[in-house]
């Protein structure tokens, strides 16, 4: 689990000259030329508001605000689009919709303090399982379960340990729709964590 910027821009990359790195800097939209995304608006640390054009714009603002930079430039469901007033470019309903995530129970206790982690040991989970769930409708190797012996790196993460119920494979699904036109508001998220009972009895399931 490494970040892009750990897992790809090694020195070599950063050296290339076809790249320019611009951290601190968001991006405040997409230009639009119809139906096609030209560029991107954004807002370095000086807080003047800059234009990349482009031949072609990879977005990749992860699973929460790339729907938002697409909607906030007309692309998505036109009827939530024209209720905040945005013109719609490309009428795409599946934009922000089939939202998933990872719905876990983590059940805590306290370790003597012979028995924890030595001070020296990085890894803390001690055993992991992939497993099949015993509710019906639901697919192979759709829980995780995990035996930690630290929960956290701060002083009392050391003292408590953890037996962690994860489903690895929901069948809940969520959205993420814009809360306002406003580029800086945050996109509104629904998880509908366990909005699907199958998912409830599973994670039930697995603390018992």
């Amino acid at each position: 689990r490494l970040s892009a910027a750990m897992a790809y821009l090694t020195n070599e990359v950063r050296n290339r000259p076809n790249l320019t790195l611009r951290s601190d800097t968001r991006v405040q939209g997409l230009i639009m030329e119809g139906r096609r995304c030209v560029g991107v608006r954004i807002v370095p640390p000086s807080g003047v508001v800059e234009e990349a054009a482009a031949g072609a714009v990879v977005l990749s603002a992860g699973a929460l605000h790339s729907p938002a930079l697409l909607m906030r430039a007309g692309i998505g469901p036109a009827d939530h689009l024209k209720g905040l007033g945005i013109d719609v470019a490309v009428d795409l309903p599946g934009v922000g919709q089939n939202l998933q995530d990872h719905a876990m129970v983590s059940v805590g206790s306290y370790i003597q303090p012979d028995t924890r982690m030595p001070a020296g040991q990085r890894r803390q989970i001690y055993a992991g399982a992939r497993y099949n769930s015993e509710v019906e409708d639901t697919p192979e190797l759709d829980m995780y379960l995990s035996i930690a012996n630290q929960v956290a790196w701060h002083p009392l993460g050391w003292r408590l340990g953890g037996v962690v119920i994860c489903l690895y494979k929901a069948l809940s699904i969520g959205q993420v729709s814009l809360a306002s036109s406003d580029w800086k508001a945050e996109p509104k998220v629904e998880l509908n964590l366990c909005g699907d009972e199958r998912d409830t009895k599973r994670l039930a399931e697995g603390v018992r």
